[in-house]
């Protein structure tokens, strides 16, 4: 063993006495992901907006496209995250530094279909909704009069 390592632990452990550390776990399951047959069975130009529902359930999310036309998202994930925070104060009764660390994913994996205006599926695609969405926006909400 090095002569520093007790040094060096007994500066981590006296260093610790005025922080605290979190290691957080957790287990995200959202939803059963969409087979891909569920999918190969709604043919673009030919599913109605009806068909797709009764397939696939209601959807997470709603966006407007091509002016009259919406895209609809179905979301799911299953995944572990684990997670860091540690904070510090350096002084008694004044704010302290912090910091904290997470493996989240960045985008929740799903599916969008894409209609025109009269609610006929025109595609489908599977991917991160920040990919399928990316030109994608939401109607905003009518005014109260």
């Amino acid at each position: 063993m090095n002569v520093r390592s007790p040094q060096l632990l007994a500066l981590l452990l006296a260093g610790t006495a005025m922080s605290c550390v979190r290691i957080t776990y957790g287990r995200i399951r959202l939803e059963e992901p969409i087979a891909d047959a569920q999918l190969q069975a709604l043919r673009p130009d030919q599913a109605t907006l009806a068909q797709c529902l009764r397939e696939l359930g209601a959807p997470h999310f709603a966006w407007e496209y091509q002016g009259s036309g919406m895209a609809l998202g179905w979301v799911w994930q299953d995944k572990d995250d684990f997670g860091l925070d540690v904070s510090y104060t350096i002084y008694k009764d004044t704010p302290g530094a912090s910091f904290s660390y997470g493996r989240e994913a960045a985008d929740l994996p799903g599916c969008v279909l894409w209609f025109d205006a009269e609610l006929t599926l025109r595609r489908w695609q599977r991917g991160t909704m920040g990919d399928l969405t990316r030109d994608l926006r939401q109607r905003p909400a009518m005014a109260d009069e």
